[in-house]
């Protein structure tokens, strides 16, 4: 019976190590994938440094002619978007930044939009490019629900 255990932990072990690097492996594949190795930031993302507004303060950065990012997915940004938004989804982030940074600077505000209030792909995505040293970001929290709502002009992709 105790040789039986000593078995049973052992392939435990091992099937647990080759997950582990197969995860591993997998994961240094993908674009957007955890970096074990990075350092975390010398200073936590604050409300300070990204900030959440509504939908009238959204409507007076927009008027000022800020960059406009949304978080959405490419085909929800395809159907309909804020007049002037960029596509950078969150969760392909990695396939679309090097197109998308050229556009904006460290030392303009940002505004960043996903699909509604419950949303949390804006501020998702503000947290990764804070990261990358864009630190005047602005998280639109009513999104894009509330933008249609609101009945304000929306742009469509042509196809």
């Amino acid at each position: 019976m105790k040789d039986h255990f000593k078995k049973v932990i052992r392939q435990a072990v091992v099937i647990l190590f080759i997950s582990l690097f197969l995860g591993m492996g997998v994961n240094s594949f993908f674009r957007n994938g955890i970096d074990p190795f990075r350092y975390p930031a010398a200073s936590a993302t604050t409300a300070t440094e990204i900030r959440k507004i509504g939908l009238e303060q959204a409507q007076q950065v927009i008027a000022g002619g800020i960059p406009i990012l949304d978080a959405r997915s490419q085909e929800d940004f395809s159907e309909g978007h804020i007049p002037g938004a960029i596509s950078l989804p969150y969760y392909d982030m990695g396939s679309y930044l090097d197109r998308v940074l050229p556009f904006l600077s460290t030392n303009q505000p940002i505004l960043i939009y996903c699909s509604e209030a419950s949303c949390a792909d804006a501020e998702f995505l503000a947290r990764s490019i804070f990261q990358l040293g864009y630190a005047k970001l602005l998280v639109f929290k009513g999104g894009f629900k509330a933008w249609v709502a609101a009945g304000l002009t929306i742009e469509r992709e042509a196809l």
